[in-house]
């Protein structure tokens, strides 16, 4: 016997992967029926049929994150202890989120520790616009502007990494609100000569970074 199942991405682009590419895979011995869910809002769900019985979420994780970031996965029928049900998915989503996001934080907190001084001015992210920068930070410095894969990361770089020390400089990071999908934020107070390439291996921490840019 088989049954079906439930599989959200971070993005539609990896949702979309996966009905191209693994429609037709072979799991547990059975080839697997992957499709696009239309009913999907932001289109980051497929539906998967042909699931052997038995078979652990664990696996079907493992199985559908080679086409990108997989955020939660349901089984039908699956066993106590599981999320089950659409109404359920939001709050499993946020229970995820403030999992990850305080991971990042406590790594980041671990990082700050061990340089001089780090801990000082970290907070959550002010509005930082057009390269104002405050706090004390020193004038004239660049002005960078990242994007993150999801408005998660934009919102643990507010909270994790406004403040600390880039080449020995304190940033100041703040989340655009004028960013209708919430995943841009502002970094100012840059320190001149650095490179977009450090700037996104430093907001990296708190997530993919899409777009990197500083000036």
């Amino acid at each position: 016997s088989s049954s079906t199942a439930e599989v959200r991405f971070e993005d539609a682009a990896s949702a979309q992967n996966a009905a191209n590419m693994l429609n037709g895979s072979i799991l547990g011995g059975a080839a697997l029926t992957v499709t696009l869910d239309g009913n999907s809002p932001d289109m980051t769900k497929v539906n998967v049929a042909n699931v052997p019985a038995g078979i652990e979420w664990q696996k079907i994780k493992d199985h559908f994150r080679q086409c990108g970031n997989v955020c939660f996965v349901q089984i039908n029928g699956s066993s106590p202890g599981r999320v089950g049900g659409k109404g359920q998915w939001k709050p499993m989503q946020q229970m995820q989120a403030q999992a990850q996001m305080q991971a990042q934080m406590d790594m980041m907190m671990k990082m700050m520790m061990m340089s001089k001084g780090a801990c000082k001015g970290v907070g959550f992210g002010g509005q930082a616009k057009g390269g104002q920068a405050k706090g004390g930070q020193a004038k004239g410095g660049l002005t960078g502007e990242v994007r993150y894969e999801s408005p998660m990361g934009a919102q643990a770089a507010a909270m994790t990494l406004n403040g600390t020390p880039l080449r020995g400089s304190p940033i100041t990071v703040g989340v655009d609100g004028a960013s209708k999908d919430l995943v841009k934020v502002w970094v100012t107070g840059i320190p001149f000569g650095t490179t977009w390439q450090e700037l996104k291996e430093h907001m990296a921490w708190c997530g993919p970074v899409a777009f990197c840019n500083c000036k």
